[in-house]
């Protein structure tokens, strides 16, 4: 099914009354101009924050009165909001959502609220190896004015953060929030006809427009190996980071190198795990992953 470009995917299961939905708008942390990293993030998570009909609480008591899970987030590459419900409450849960999307009034008080709660996560992560030593590992790869090399939590920067106003959300949400940039996928005790009928109605005010573009990111480039150390005196333990840009997902090699990192780090039968951990014992636990960012992919 499409409608205004949007496209939509539907699985029917008829084994139980529960329907899930995902909506996945393609714009996400990497279109954080610089200097407003936590821009997306912030945008994302404000969608429940109140609406033309709705304050925050009253959504968050119509979420509990229809007995759904229902949310949005963001991530690098996107922008989702998620919902599972039963299905004799799924169309006003869709109406939710819709309500969500469509008309987000980003109130200024929970604006504030958000923003010092990322502030908080910000001050926590830097006593946290595995995030910030990711987070160094990142900036390393992409520059500190990439996109791309801000923390995996989208959360920006104390910087980043106070430079963010709620204009800026207006504006990023006008300028990236496009049927035409964006997927529906439907699982469960649901036809498509009824489905048809139901988003079509629920989406109808949903204008298509020109999403900005997403800039590619380019990496870093270096002539030999480098070390980088975040010091911590005192420090029992270490948490070490090694890895380079790597290849997309939209790479065909992609999912061959996903099957050959699972026996060489991707699970913790694999081999660099068995050989460091269980035979040599010399960690608690070593382990390799690549990465899905849409444009560019880092394999540590």
């Amino acid at each position: 099914l499409e409608f205004r470009r949007v496209l939509f995917y539907l699985v029917e299961d008829n084994r139980l009354p529960l329907v899930d939905m995902s909506l996945m708008i393609e714009r996400g942390w990497t279109s954080d101009p610089q200097g407003k990293f936590g821009l997306a993030n912030l945008t994302s998570d404000m969608l429940d924050e109140g609406f033309k009909k709705l304050n925050a609480l009253q959504i968050a008591d119509t979420i509990r009165m229809l007995g759904a899970n229902a949310g949005s987030g963001s991530g690098f590459d996107e922008t989702h909001l998620n919902l599972n419900v039963l299905k004799r409450n799924f169309a006003p849960a869709v109406g939710l959502i819709a309500d969500m999307l469509l008309s987000p009034t980003f109130p200024q008080n929970e604006l504030a609220r958000l923003k010092n709660e990322r502030l908080s996560a910000i001050e926590a992560m830097k006593s946290e190896p595995n995030q910030l030593g990711y987070s160094v590992f990142r900036e390393k790869l992409y520059g500190a004015n990439s996109a791309y090399g801000q923390p995996m939590t989208g959360n920006g920067t104390e910087a980043s953060l106070a430079a963010i106003t709620r204009d800026d959300i207006l504006a990023f949400y006008s300028a990236n929030y496009f049927p035409n940039v964006s997927t529906i996928a439907v699982t469960g005790d649901i036809t498509m006809a009824e489905a048809k009928a139901l988003f079509e109605k629920a989406f109808a005010g949903w204008k298509q427009g020109t999403p900005a573009e997403v800039p590619a990111p380019t990496p870093i480039t270096h002539t030999s190996p480098n070390v980088y150390i975040v010091d911590r005196p005192g420090a029992q333990q270490s948490v070490i980071f090694a890895g380079y840009p790597c290849i997309p997902p939209t790479n065909p090699d992609y999912l061959p190198f996903m099957v050959f990192n699972s026996r060489l780090g991707g699970d913790f039968t694999s081999r660099i795990n068995l050989n460091l951990r269980e035979d040599k014992g010399f960690t608690y636990g070593s382990y390799s992953s690549l990465g899905a960012n849409k444009l560019s992919a880092p394999f540590n």
